[in-house]
């Protein structure tokens, strides 16, 4: 059957409308029929539509960030003893060499260097490791590096009794290295009637002149005792209760009786000093017999600043106070007082600055300081040189010269002169055990390193003195300070003599009956017995040789 036009004009009409309405429907929602769509739900009949175009994208998926790297350092002791955990450090994070906790006789750990001969890469302790760490390989060894310590070598001209007849000449104080080959002096004595055989060690040990050996002296380590006590509150009383005191600078010198005394600083540590400010300061010089402990003298409040160390000049009977300069903007040079501890004068020398210790010996002041404007008081990590500054009886500068007096973290804390070699205190005041670590520094006096020794004392040692031949050390307790003397690592070396031997001969001296005696052999310097034999001789009465 025909459908008529109009019939079918109709069906198409409704079939546009119906389609149109559908476009609409879409546009709202963002629907493409012929392309992708959104995901949507009709509430109605809670039918979902979802994207399934097989070309669609994939989504963007972050990926984590990688963690950082790592690297494990191993410490290697290298000849010490003692165990050391590894330390595992991030790439990025900051992170210190764990403080060396190996030990070995007769040495000083001089650091960490990145070969076992000392080649290579060189940290002292506590440095932060991870600039220089390669995180690629993930694993570094670090091994200890160790510098000999020194012993003394003396020498005695083995003459003990006034009653002997004298040796003659002086020989100097060898110093030796731990662990190398040493050579004897020679004999540098002369002794009329006698000639040198050779040395009789400290253990009672012959050996012949010029003997080459190792480790003459057992350890590198001093041997020191308690001699006086010395304490604020001689003075103070109950004044010196509830400050801060610390003790500082020290010397040991000759008093007016001809005994030793003893001259100490304490200073005020109140919490206005600890920012740089004077303002409550406070301070007290004792001066002190080191045999009895009784009070000579004293002075308080005097401007010592630190007080670091004191020297004494025995030609004037001053007193020579190393202010130190602890905070920028306080004095740092030198305080001279005079015998009755009055201040004469402050000098800070020409082009020095921060002046830490000072001694005194035979018309020459040594000092250690700066002269490039910094203060090395709490150490000098960066192994930087530190500055020996000689000064005549006037504190004139007569020269200075960089040496390297403060390294690996340590600082200066009191310095002695015996007139031939400079003796330097040198305290680590980072290391947990700074007391047990504690070193004596030994120059010549131009200044050029001789060599270390440990210190046997177990408190922080402030100060040092030379007075007759022995060493003197003063520690910090605070509001009072003990006394120790001091005898460095060393054996002596006595001269062992042979007398020289002659022969006696007899002669009658006339025309004799019989025989005379016949000649004996004698030694210079000893006694021997004539013979009872008396020659004959007619007419004469036999009256003695």
């Amino acid at each position: 059957m025909r459908t008529p036009l109009r019939t079918l004009t109709l069906v198409m009409l409704v079939l546009a409308l119906s389609l149109g309405a559908r476009a609409t429907f879409a546009d709202e929602y963002e629907y493409d029929y012929y392309g992708d769509y959104d995901e949507y739900t009709e509430e109605d009949d809670e039918t979902t539509y979802a994207d399934t175009d097989e070309t669609a994208e994939e989504p963007v998926v972050e990926q984590a960030p990688a963690p950082p790297r790592t690297c494990i350092v191993t410490y290697n002791a290298n000849g010490g003893t003692g165990e050391m955990p590894d330390t595992l450090f991030t790439e990025g994070l900051p992170g210190p060499i764990e403080r060396c906790t190996y030990t070995r006789s007769g040495y000083t750990f001089e650091g960490w260097t990145t070969e076992p001969d000392g080649s290579g890469q060189h940290f002292p302790d506590g440095v932060d490791l991870t600039p220089s760490l390669d995180f690629k390989s993930g694993a570094m060894t670090l091994y200890a590096q160790w510098g000999s310590q020194i012993y003394l070598i003396r020498y005695a001209n083995g003459v003990h009794d006034a009653s002997q007849t004298p040796a003659e000449g002086t020989m100097p104080t060898q110093f030796a290295v731990h662990d190398a080959e040493v050579a004897l002096f020679p004999c540098g004595y002369t002794r009329t009637g006698y000639l040198p055989r050779g040395w009789m060690d400290s253990s009672g040990t012959f050996r012949d002149f010029s003997s080459v050996g190792v480790n003459f002296a057992e350890g590198t380590t001093t041997t020191s005792w308690e001699v006086a006590t010395v304490g604020v509150d001689l003075v103070r009383g109950k004044d010196a209760e509830g400050k801060k005191w610390s003790c500082q600078g020290s010397v040991v010198f000759t008093g007016d009786d001809g005994q030793p005394w003893v001259a100490v600083a304490f200073i005020n540590y109140d919490s206005n000093y600890r920012v740089g400010s004077l303002e409550s300061y406070d301070s007290e010089i004792i001066v002190c017999s080191l045999t009895t402990g009784e009070l000579k003298k004293h002075a308080s409040g005097l401007m010592l600043e630190h007080g670091n160390d004191i020297a004494y000049n025995p030609n004037n009977g001053h007193f020579y106070v190393a202010q130190g300069g602890l905070h920028e903007g306080l004095p740092d040079g030198i305080v001279e007082l005079d015998e009755n501890l009055n201040e004469v004068r402050t000098v800070t020398p020409a082009g020095t600055n921060h002046i830490w210790n000072i001694t005194y010996a035979d018309g020459t002041f040594y000092a250690i300081g700066n002269v490039d404007g910094d203060s090395f008081a709490r150490g000098n990590p960066e192994g930087t040189t530190s500055d020996l500054i000689r000064l005549d009886e006037d504190l004139n500068v007569i020269d200075m010269r960089a040496i390297d007096f403060s390294s690996q973290g340590f600082s200066g804390q009191g310095m002695a002169c015996d007139g031939d070699e400079l003796y330097a205190i040198l305290v680590n005041f980072a290391e947990a055990d700074a007391a047990n670590k504690q070193r004596l520094s030994i120059f010549t006096l131009e200044g050029d390193a001789r060599g270390t020794q440990y210190i046997d004392i177990p408190h922080e040692v402030e100060s040092a003195s030379w007075l007759d031949g022995r060493m003197y050390f003063s520690i910090n307790g605070g509001s009072n300070t003990t006394i120790y003397g001091t005898d460095l690592a060393s054996t002596t070396m006595t001269c062992v003599w042979k007398p020289n031997t002659y022969a006696v001969e007899f002669d009658g001296n006339m025309e004799v009956v019989g025989d005379v005696p016949t000649p004996i052999t004698a030694e210079y310097d000893q006694t021997f017995t004539l013979p009872a034999q008396e020659p004959v001789c007619p007419g004469y009465v036999f009256d003695g040789w």
